[in-house]
């Protein structure tokens, strides 16, 4: 369940688009995968899916989380704070305070875009290692196991943690 120290919030930050372009995904959501809820954030080359306590959780479901909520909480932290499934639920409270409603729009459906596992083999990827390394903050770890399921699909890894996707470059 998520327990994120400030240095993986400041991870989650890079995987969530800062894009104006992309302006629904400069915000986290609060997603059912499954049995779990999950923290979706991407910027369009990375994702993660970040589990939280189900329990606590209930009441955001289907909620967006704005990335300055997620900002301004990391500005505050110290490097004693954790991001909980409750101090979420905190934040998102502060954050529908400030603006007076939760931010709107429709999240990309993104249950699709995990691979099943099944595919052809692959000899050869190019990906960005930045992106990587970000995900692997993210996570907590000092190296991550990848699924590799196809040419030009992405790469995936599931830990107790979440899931995490890294997009392929072209060869």
């Amino acid at each position: 369940m998520i327990d994120l120290k400030k240095a993986q919030v400041g991870a989650l930050l890079k995987v969530m688009s800062k894009d104006d372009m992309k302006p629904i995904l400069c915000n986290g959501y609060i997603d059912k995968w499954g049995e779990d809820i999950v923290l979706v954030a991407t910027n369009g080359y990375v994702f993660s899916a970040l589990y939280l306590d189900n329990e606590d959780a209930e009441p955001l479901l289907g909620k967006l989380i704005r990335r300055d909520a997620i900002e301004r909480w990391y500005k505050l932290a110290t490097g004693k704070d954790r991001l909980t499934t409750q101090a979420l639920v905190r934040l998102s409270g502060d954050d529908y305070a400030q603006y007076g409603e939760y931010a709107k729009g429709d999240y990309p459906k993104w249950q699709s875009i995990v691979p099943s596992g099944i595919g052809q083999s692959q000899y050869e990827m190019i990906f960005n290692a930045d992106f990587a390394k970000v995900l692997q903050d993210l996570e907590d770890t000092d190296g991550m196991k990848w699924e590799l399921t196809g040419k030009l699909t992405p790469m995936v890894s599931r830990t107790a943690k979440g899931v995490y996707i890294l997009m392929p470059r072209k060869v």
